[in-house]
């Protein structure tokens, strides 16, 4: 059959929660994850970050099953790591940063490439309205993701717009993941309240329900 490639961009993918009964199964093959690719389809990613997945059964924040997918990681941030899935190939387009889902200091993601990273902390800030349409992780000044941290990392080469998801232009240079740090972009103006309320920048917005 045909084979797909989906090509994520400048893409948030945070917080997905799974809670299985096994009590009434007899074999498992989804963990829950921050991106599964599998059946017929491929995966390319540049400059997304993955974060905060969990589930009952395991937390990564990418996986891969079943065909043997192909998935192209670049420029990106993957908090939690993988679970590769036999004959899957992973090619690293260079410059990105994991923190392994078992807190180790080898790759589960297969990205080896030397401008990799492979570290304990990410430095995430929490997801929320930075700018922009949508929300997404800011960096921590000290966040191993920062260009001061990995060094040159030209972007020319790696997107089709030189623009984070924020729509905040990126630099010659500029840093893994779906936010790049510099000016504040102002958020989306087609608020859906008066007081700001979905961008949360306003108190009750910070809470989670």
């Amino acid at each position: 059959g045909d084979v797909y490639k989906r090509q994520l961009e400048n893409t948030t993918l945070s917080g997905n929660r799974i809670t299985i009964d096994t009590s009434s199964r007899g074999i498992l093959f989804m963990r829950g994850t921050g991106l599964w690719v599998g059946g017929f389809a491929d995966a390319d990613l540049r400059h997304v970050t993955v974060a905060n997945t969990a589930s009952t059964l395991g937390t990564r924040g990418v996986e891969t099953e079943f065909n043997s997918p192909t998935i192209d990681i670049t420029h990106s941030i993957i908090d939690g790591g993988c679970q590769i899935g036999a004959g899957t190939t992973v090619t690293s387009g260079q410059f990105n940063v994991e923190r392994p889902w078992d807190s180790g200091s080898s790759t589960t993601c297969e990205l080896t490439h030397p401008s990799d990273q492979i570290v304990a902390d990410t430095g995430l800030r929490p997801l929320r309205q930075y700018g922009g349409p949508t929300r997404t992780h800011a960096l921590e000044p000290s966040s191993p993701a920062a260009t001061t941290a990995i060094g040159s990392s030209a972007c020319a080469s790696v997107l089709s717009a030189l623009e984070d998801q924020r729509g905040a232009v990126r630099g010659f240079f500029c840093e893994p993941g779906a936010f790049e740090v510099g000016p504040d972009v102002p958020p989306d103006p087609l608020e859906l309240f008066s007081d700001g309320f979905e961008t949360m920048l306003t108190p009750w917005s910070d809470q989670v329900p």
